[in-house]
């Protein structure tokens, strides 16, 4: 009898979301990537305390130099085709060393680093490019980031954006609809560049919410319970339908999204939809233009009508899936559905790590916040690059060269622990 009614349910189900599917054209398959981040070595800014998210920025420290030649060791340069950077001093030089070993064997001072963001050299052996910055933290730059309102300020904003709620703004800094389209710019980029396995050297907040917006089996508590330290490492992948999947999350795997997960996320990517349709109409609104305006205003309501349809056909077919023991968080194991061990940042031998964990302790950088959507299609981020500003308001424009030391010769060891900003 059991039996009889879950096929009944799985059998309307199924029609049902043939039918949407029909109407919607949901579930086009994405162009494959995996994209591996990487968060910037120890900065000045880092072991100063206070928050600093201006561009170009500081440089490494001597440890933040240490902490960039071991995870290069750590990265296997085979398993890369390109590499990336924020228009951030730290970040390129965090990337050298790896660069360096790719492409120079190991000789630093040969490494050629792209000097326009805004036209970068796809031949350079670090590609640096806009978009990719830290997020501004507007009125509460310079405050300290382990105490005070500045902290709390700084991620209160960002938080909001993982729940849906990109209208939030940081107080003088960018909003979710900005920090997305410029980071999704600069992904574009990479896409178009022919790259299908990119490393990108980034920025802790960066990194984190854009994931964790953007992912179909996020953990929001990820940001606060188990931030990313220097030279941390995420990976997403491309999940064939349209978005992304987080795969590890500083070197710990990361599974199947339950179906609690999946709902919370059908509901994200609904409500996404109408602020992406009125940030969309921004500039022909205040360049007056009236054809620009028409279009952007049928453009968002064919936009918010198939988010709504891919939202009903998604929750269906999620629970539809739960019911007949047929989703991911059914048949994963159990220990595969978790996404980190929260209570520690240092990953045990037991867990399986997509990436390596580089060794020695830590500095916690600026988005060290222990104290205390429907995932974007890479087939849209053209679109999404094509319809902002170039620069954020994270970004003056500005880009500096990143500076090198003389290259010891040695692969650090470890990094010092500090308490840091972006």
């Amino acid at each position: 009898m059991q039996e009889s009614i879950t096929r009944r349910v799985l059998g309307v189900a199924t029609a049902v979301i043939a039918a949407l599917a029909l109407l919607v054209g949901i579930a086009l398959p994405a162009d494959a990537m995996t994209i591996t981040w990487v968060r910037h070595g120890e900065s000045e800014g880092n072991a100063s305390g206070y928050i600093d998210t201006k561009t170009p920025g500081p440089p490494l420290t001597t440890a933040g130099w240490e902490q960039a030649n071991t995870v290069a060791g750590t990265l296997d340069p085979a398993d890369y085709d390109a590499v990336f950077a924020s228009t951030m001093i730290r970040t390129q030089q965090t990337a050298t060393p790896f660069a360096a070993d790719k492409y120079h064997g190991g000789n630093q001072n040969a490494v050629t680093i792209s000097t326009d963001p805004y036209h970068p050299v796809f031949s350079d052996n670090v590609v640096v490019l806009n978009g990719l910055q830290e997020i501004n933290a507007g009125f509460f730059e310079g405050s300290s980031q382990t105490s005070g309102i500045g902290r709390i300020g700084y991620i209160l904003a960002p938080i909001m954006w993982t729940l849906g709620l990109r209208f939030a703004r940081i107080p003088g800094g960018e909003d979710g609809n900005e920090f997305e389209a410029r980071v999704n710019g600069a992904l574009a980029q990479i896409q178009d560049s022919g790259s299908e396995t990119p490393l990108v050297f980034d920025h802790g907040a960066t990194i984190m919410f854009w994931t964790l917006m953007n992912v179909d089996n996020p953990d929001i508590t990820l940001a606060l319970t188990h931030p990313l330290n220097n030279t941390d490492v995420v990976v997403v992948d491309s999940n064939g339908q349209g978005g992304w999947t987080l795969k590890s999350w500083a070197g710990t795997a990361v599974g199947p999204a339950t179906l609690p997960t999946q709902l919370f996320v059908n509901f994200r990517d609904l409500i996404v939809a109408p602020q992406t349709a009125l940030y969309n109409l921004r500039l022909p609104i205040l360049n007056l233009d009236g054809p620009g305006i028409v279009a952007g205003v049928q453009q968002g309501v064919s936009d918010v009508v198939a988010a709504t349809g891919t939202f009903v056909v998604k929750s269906v077919q999620d629970i539809a899936a739960a019911l007949g023991g047929l989703g991911q968080a059914n048949t994963a194991p159990p220990a595969a559905t978790k996404s980190v061990q929260l209570g520690s940042p240092t990953t045990t031998s037991a867990q399986t790590a997509v990436e390596p964990k580089v060794s020695g302790t830590k500095s916690t950088g600026a988005t060290d916040l222990s104290d205390g959507n429907k995932s974007t299609p890479i087939s849209t981020l053209k679109a999404a690059a094509s319809t902002g500003d170039k620069a954020s308001a994270a970004d003056d424009g500005n880009t500096g060269s990143a500076t090198k030391p003389a290259p010891s010769g040695k692969k650090g060891t470890g990094a010092r622990s500090a308490k840091a900003a972006a």
